[in-house]
């Protein structure tokens, strides 16, 4: 099984991750300004962290593929 995974799944991951960790924040800034309450702020931040480490797990140790070229 190989270590690495390709340029263009990275990507994909890094996109999947980092709105994962948006999906983590803006509750609390909603939360804090009234518009949604805190059920739902949890529900929401939940599902954040979950969609945060998937790919967090995939990503972490593996090195981008290289051609041969670089």
């Amino acid at each position: 099984m190989s270590k690495t995974i390709s340029n263009s799944t990275r990507t994909l991951l890094t996109v999947i991750a980092i709105a994962g960790l948006l999906i983590t924040l803006v509750p609390s800034f909603l939360n804090w300004q009234g518009i949604i309450g805190p059920e739902r702020v949890n529900t929401l931040m939940m599902w954040g962290t979950i969609i945060w480490f998937v790919p967090a797990i995939l990503l972490f140790g593996k090195e981008p593929e290289t051609t041969e070229n670089e």
